[in-house]
């Protein structure tokens, strides 16, 4: 069964997907209040998401691609070719640990892990199961 696989539609459904995606909701407002990230971390865990969500004027990048400097390393986190210089736009973007610009809704969360599973490649489904503690 895929998980992640209904293109951003938040299905509520009674089936098994439905109830999966009621229960990141529950969990990602939980962590909001807590200010905890998407992946109930204390800080970025790296996952590239608001890489690839967030425009970025200053380097002519569009919102939902993949950022040319953005680099997933062996599939399990990512870099910026630009750490040190990073432009405005992206220094001000999206923080899923519930501070500033970008915190986001429970819904917007769930939006965020998906594009690190099924995008990016920077999560698995694992991890998604690992959070629900299935």
């Amino acid at each position: 069964m895929k998980l992640l696989g209904n293109n951003g539609n938040w299905d509520w459904s009674e089936g098994s997907e439905g109830k999966i995606d009621k229960q990141l909701c529950d969990l990602q407002k939980m962590y909001y209040d807590k200010k905890l990230s998407i992946w109930g971390t204390e800080g970025c865990d790296r996952c590239g998401s608001c890489c690839y969500v967030m425009g970025v004027g200053a380097v002519d990048k569009l919102p939902y691609t993949k950022c040319e400097y953005l680099d997933t390393l062996n599939g399990c986190e990512s870099d910026c070719d630009l750490q040190d210089e990073k432009p405005i736009d992206c220094a001000i973007s999206w923080d899923c640990s519930g501070e500033g610009f970008g915190k986001g809704t429970p819904a917007q969360r769930i939006y965020m892990m998906r594009t690190a599973v099924d995008i990016l490649k920077t999560r698995t489904e694992e991890d998604i199961l690992e959070l629900l503690g299935q």
